[in-house]
């Protein structure tokens, strides 16, 4: 198991159209139970990285104890949140990652807001010195040609990148809400992804793997599936459940696992559950292999 995704909570502050995460909540962890749940995330999954996540993961009570808990016992992670929010130990944290998805588009929406946010956000991490700086930008057709600039702005001010097609899959999905009219057609993810191939190419701070931007134009219809990858990846909900991915919870064979009573002997048992899981999902298109490689390469810095 190289990664480990972590609803700290589902709870967020935003409404963005395509994302439906806050409003299935699960009771989370609190207290004594949620530092049982990272420390055994640490002790006995022992992944190379961490992702806080949510919902607004900084809406959670305890987040700078999760920060102070994580320093001192795991380094590698990283928080992602929307930007808007401000938050107890901040300026400790080891890894931020900063969502921008629609750049200054619809700057009076929720998403317009996360985006200027955003920015402003990543300027203050690097100012106060958080080794590890990212921003987070979903693909859509109503930003795909803008994207490259972001990239440049993002190197400029020595923030890496991390890409990806609006995150909406087919089917029944639970987390996510299909918005097609977001999605990319073949000839806007031909373009950006032949853009992201030369900017990678040219030294740009792009965490994503090449062959993301390669097959890019190929699963631009939401065709990708997590049963063609290898078992690489986990994710705990809020309450502790193991789920199968960030958005899609399959047949809940999984939720069998709880993080609050795991053991390492369970490792075979939850990986032929997620295998049974991901067959049944129809597909989106997010290789997760972006961020277990960006995790990879964050260790060996």
């Amino acid at each position: 198991m190289r990664q480990v995704c972590f609803y700290l909570t589902r709870e967020c502050n935003l409404r963005c159209p395509y994302c439906k995460v806050w409003s299935e909540r699960r009771g989370e962890l609190r207290g004594e139970g949620l530092f049982r749940a990272l420390n055994n995330i640490i002790d006995k999954i022992s992944p190379e990285f961490l992702v806080l996540f949510g919902g607004e993961p900084t809406l959670h009570p305890q987040i700078g104890d999760v920060i102070s808990l994580l320093n001192h016992r795991f380094p590698h992670y990283t928080l992602i949140t929307n930007s808007t929010m401000t938050f107890e130990g901040f300026e400790e944290l080891k890894g931020l990652t900063c969502s921008i998805d629609y750049l200054d588009i619809h700057p009076s929406n929720d998403i317009g807001v996360k985006s200027s946010h955003g920015k402003e956000l990543l300027l203050k991490a690097k100012e106060v010195g958080i080794p590890d700086v990212c921003g987070n930008i979903i693909i859509t057709s109503q930003n795909f040609d803008k994207v490259p600039e972001l990239v440049k702005w993002l190197d400029k001010h020595e923030i890496w990148s991390i890409l990806g097609i609006v995150h909406s899959g087919v089917g029944n999905w639970h987390f996510r809400a299909n918005c097609p009219e977001l999605m990319l057609d073949r000839t806007q993810a031909e373009w950006i992804s032949k853009e992201m191939l030369k900017m990678t190419d040219d030294g740009y701070l792009i965490h994503n793997v090449r062959e993301y931007f390669i097959l890019l134009p190929q699963y631009y219809n939401l065709s990708w599936n997590c049963r063609h990858s290898s078992y690489h990846y986990v994710t705990i909900d809020e309450n502790g459940d193991f789920i199968a991915c960030n958005d899609w919870q399959g047949d809940e064979e999984m939720r069998r696992f709880n993080i609050l009573n795991f053991n390492p002997q369970q490792k075979w048992e939850l990986e032929d559950a997620w295998h049974r899981d991901v067959k049944g999902c129809s597909g989106c298109f997010y290789n997760h292999m972006i961020q277990v490689e960006y995790g990879g390469r964050l260790r060996h810095l």
